[in-house]
């Protein structure tokens, strides 16, 4: 909020893709101890903190995989009562005009939209790897030649059974929310292109004005190129969901393709 570092500034966009990208390759990339600052900016690009932790004992993977939901929920829930209570602040405070408290809950409630825009773009990545951990699975052959099908990241728990269940169903209502998320941010520009000609999208056009994020997401962009936004949002699904396919079979060729 302070420091007022938002996707307001259009260079930021390029830092969290490429920080997405070398996040999925961190094996192949930070294999020296060297590189371990610069592996832990990776990760707090990508919300994560760049070293494992347990909370309690006998956490699993399944657990911890779970738990990845929650540090995005909790920085968008503090950034919203900061939000919330940085406006109810100014208008008890509004005869202390010139204070200096006064002046920083003033930036700070200026700012909140776009905290809150960059806050859900971070989150993006972290929620899109989260729920195609949870969807991977192994198919494990056993000793009369049939096959169980297990989760990838835990022999021991079968694919849709048990607490994976309940995981399961949470990803899907993720993934909903990811494809509205990224929908809106691809289809919004050719809205506000088309408005001049189609009555239909006039009227969109007049509803998209009034989203708060319209304008943090867009304001660093031409016209023209403002549907560069959603198309990156979905090479980032594209990359990512190539992982499960290509990461196991040919690893090589997963790296030359995120390379390009």
């Amino acid at each position: 909020f302070l420091l007022n570092i938002t996707v307001t500034s259009g260079t930021l966009y390029g830092l969290i893709f490429y920080a997405n990208i070398l996040a999925v390759n961190g094996p192949v990339f930070f294999t020296h101890s060297y590189l371990m600052p610069l592996e832990i900016l990776v990760s707090l690009i990508n919300l994560d903190l760049g070293f494992p932790l347990c909370f309690y004992d006998g956490m699993d993977d399944l657990a911890k995989t779970g738990l990845q939901f929650v540090f995005p929920a909790y920085l968008l829930l503090i950034s919203i009562t900061i939000a919330v209570a940085s406006k109810y602040c100014l208008n008890w405070s509004s005869a202390k005009a010139n204070s200096l408290m006064h002046r920083i809950r003033k930036s700070i409630g200026t700012r909140a939209v776009n905290v809150l825009a960059t806050l859900i773009y971070l989150s993006y990545s972290k929620v899109l790897r989260t729920v195609i951990d949870i969807l991977t699975y192994a198919d494990v052959q056993v000793n009369n030649n049939s096959a169980v099908r297990v989760w990838f990241y835990d022999g021991t728990i079968h694919y849709l059974s048990g607490k994976h269940i309940a995981l399961f169903c949470f990803a899907m209502v993720a993934i909903v929310v990811l494809f509205l998320y990224t929908f809106a941010l691809t289809i919004m520009p050719i809205i506000v292109v088309l408005s001049g000609k189609h009555v239909f999208c006039m009227w969109l056009n007049k509803k998209v004005i009034y989203l708060p994020v319209h304008d943090a997401y867009y304001s660093p962009y031409k016209d023209r190129w403002r549907i560069w936004l959603g198309a990156r949002l979905w090479l980032v699904v594209l990359l990512y969901s190539l992982g499960p396919f290509l990461g196991p079979q040919n690893p090589s060729l997963l790296l030359l393709i995120h390379a390009i």
